[in-house]
């Protein structure tokens, strides 16, 4: 059967095929989620969610979102979770850390059951966004174009990567799409049903992620679109009207944002049960907020005085006021790597080269086709029937390239849907021929992605295109979440049982996640001081021969104090505490110091080499001898 016939078949149960593709989605997505440790903020989101349900607040972790959380764990509210001992007053800085280890290693729970369970209802509002792609696509492009889209959606590495790990990106790329959504739905006919839809999207919204905010900008575009452009306004609440003349349609969409953001306010009050006060006395540890109040307002600005204004007038749920705060006052630096540089303050480049590496190349050649049918149909009003997805993209991006906050592709999740849908045009336009040319093109191309997407498998979040030498090459180009979130501890476990087993030779381990590695199985030295979970780390004194195992982000140095490449002040520094700790005249502060300094000379030595093996893409391993570790040390550089 050639493509158009494909086509056909799948058109006489449009319905059908789409649940069939979001359910093999979803067990995709749940099925790969299994083969990992917990990742990045998994450990806090969990124990946030259980905290939510338990206590009706959550101290630890404000500036994520409550909703997120709570629906992430609500499955835990029946599997009998048990909650940590208190271990007395913690700072919230570090409470997080301390609560999130204890729930998962150290109270009875089971690890796997906990990720599990918080996971696979995350992948459901992976499903919902897939749906809603789905649906737009078809709104604009037709029944074949909404097929497309929700394949390329269910097979799309990034959305497989996301869609199930228990974190507040899926939720926030989710909530946006439908708040811009119902909001223009609104705009198009203002009824008490669509009020109550937008406003309750917007309270969503303003819950999953503090990205929120910048549905202003686009609410703001989309209204000004809406009092110039378009039909007459109708509005209906029990008896019809009609706005038509521009004031009076200002007026009505005023009135009916206002009517909408009220709605969302009285939702985002009562997920925190209506209390003002971030804390209501019941949690337990007791937290101390060692970054108080004034030390957030001290970062000064309007938006800080705006807030504290908001606080001051009980506006909002003091949690999240405070949330949006500590949000704000960490935009401005964040260590990064960046094909070979390190930078706390990001580059504009750094998120268009994350999507150009980390998109397969059919999905790209896709977008780029459907861009170009776009062009080429030409459809009067085409731009204004897309407009909230245009809006979405566009504004979502230029927020993108002035972040200084360059950690992960994951940050682009919301803007995707829009590039689904719009890749998806290219149905229309290989429908549209006589020839059946095109219909074999956008085929091939589809099947393609669905080889890569299961190619790649289950290591999706760590999925690079061969424009960056695939995902093996993948950390000389990015780190921390774009690759190494701490979520291969079971790959490293199984790559020890196979090629070192019984720990035969040492094992040295640099591994930067929330996860316990002894409860993964992984029991090597530490080669730095640093981890999610606060326990002290005992490092050891001097390096021998032995299997090193070091995860890629600190392998580039983020997160250490010497990041970036090796440079001769770095050197200078090194030799110095070298020869004063051999002496011993060394004080605590500055042996971590020559700790981290030691790890990075060690990687600036293995730089020049490929790793001897990988775990996963993340976790590099190299194989060294006595001598190898002595040179990496202590010999003089030469070139590297």
């Amino acid at each position: 059967m050639d493509p158009a016939g494909i086509s056909a078949t799948l058109r006489r149960h449009p319905g059908r095929v789409v649940a069939g593709l979001l359910a093999a989605y979803w067990l995709m997505a749940v099925t790969a989620a299994v083969n990992f440790s917990p990742a990045g903020d998994e450990v806090a989101h969990i124990a946030g969610g259980v905290a939510y349900w338990r206590y009706g607040e959550n101290p630890l972790q404000p500036e994520n979102g409550n909703f997120p959380k709570r629906w992430a764990a609500l499955p835990l509210t029946a599997l009998g979770v048990h909650w940590p001992a208190s271990r007395g007053p913690l700072p919230q800085s570090t409470a997080i850390s301390t609560v999130g280890t204890d729930l998962f290693f150290r109270t009875g729970n089971r690890p796997a059951v906990l990720l599990f369970a918080a996971r696979a209802m995350i992948a459901v509002l992976g499903v919902a966004l897939g749906a809603l792609t789905w649906w737009w696509a078809r709104r604009l492009s037709g029944e074949a174009a909404g097929l497309l889209a929700a394949g390329l959606f269910a097979l799309a590495p990034s959305m497989l990567a996301q869609g199930a790990l228990a974190t507040s990106d899926m939720a926030v790329s989710l909530t946006l799409l439908a708040t811009v959504t119902a909001y223009w739905m609104l705009l198009e006919r203002v009824t008490w049903r669509r009020l109550l839809a937008a406003g309750g999207a917007l309270g969503l919204l303003g819950l999953s992620k503090m990205s929120c905010v910048l549905v202003l900008p686009m609410f703001a575009i989309l209204a000004a679109v809406r009092v110039l452009a378009g039909p007459p306004l109708s509005w209906e609440f029990g008896r019809r009207g009609t706005a038509g003349s521009r004031p009076s349609r200002a007026a009505a969409i005023a009135g009916a944002t206002l009517l909408a953001a009220f709605i969302g306010w009285v939702v985002i009050w009562s997920a925190f049960g209506f209390r003002f006060a971030m804390t209501g006395g019941r949690f337990r540890p007791e937290i101390i907020f060692d970054t108080p109040w004034s030390a957030l307002a001290a970062a000064g600005g309007p938006t800080f005085r705006a807030i504290a204004w908001a606080r001051q007038q009980h506006l909002l749920p003091e949690a999240w006021l405070y949330g949006l705060a500590s949000t704000l006052g960490s935009l401005h630096d964040r260590p990064a790597f960046f094909n070979g540089a390190f930078s706390r303050t990001g580059w504009p480049a750094y998120f268009p080269y994350a999507v150009l590496v980390k998109t397969p190349l059919p999905l790209l050649a896709l977008v780029v086709l459907g861009g170009w049918a776009a062009l080429a149909r030409r459809r009067p009003g085409g731009w204004y029937s897309a407009c909230p997805l245009i809006v979405l993209f566009a504004v979502y991006w230029a927020f993108a390239l002035a972040s200084h906050i360059n950690i992960g592709e994951r940050h682009l999740l919301p803007t995707y849907a829009p590039l689904f849908v719009l890749a998806a045009g290219v149905a229309a336009w290989a429908g549209g021929s006589p020839s059946r040319l095109r219909g074999w093109v956008v085929a091939v191309l589809f099947a393609w992605l669905a080889f890569e997407s299961w190619h790649i498998r289950p290591y999706y979040l760590e999925y690079f295109n061969p424009l960056a030498g695939g995902p093996r090459a993948g950390y000389r180009h990015l780190v921390d979440s774009n690759l190494d979130w701490g979520q291969d501890l079971p790959a490293l476990r199984h790559w020890l049982d196979q090629n070192n087993p019984r720990d035969a030779a040492p094992v040295y381990l640099a591994y930067l996640g929330p996860a316990d590695p002894a409860a993964y199985g992984v029991h090597g030295e530490p080669l730095l001081n640093i981890a999610f979970p606060p326990e002290p780390v005992t490092v050891p004194s001097r390096l021998g021969g032995g299997v090193y195992c070091i995860s890629a982000t600190l392998f580039q140095g983020v997160y250490t104090r010497a990041p970036g490449p090796w440079i001769p002040a770095y050197e200078e520094l090194y030799q110095d505490l070298r020869r004063r700790r051999n002496a011993g005249q060394i004080p605590v502060a500055l042996g971590i110091d020559f700790l981290h300094l030691r790890f990075r000379r060690l990687c600036h030595f293995l730089a020049a080499r490929q790793p001897d093996a990988m775990a996963g893409y993340s976790i590099l391993i190299f194989r060294l001898s006595d001598d190898e570790v002595a040179r990496a040390l202590a010999a003089p550089l030469t070139g590297r």
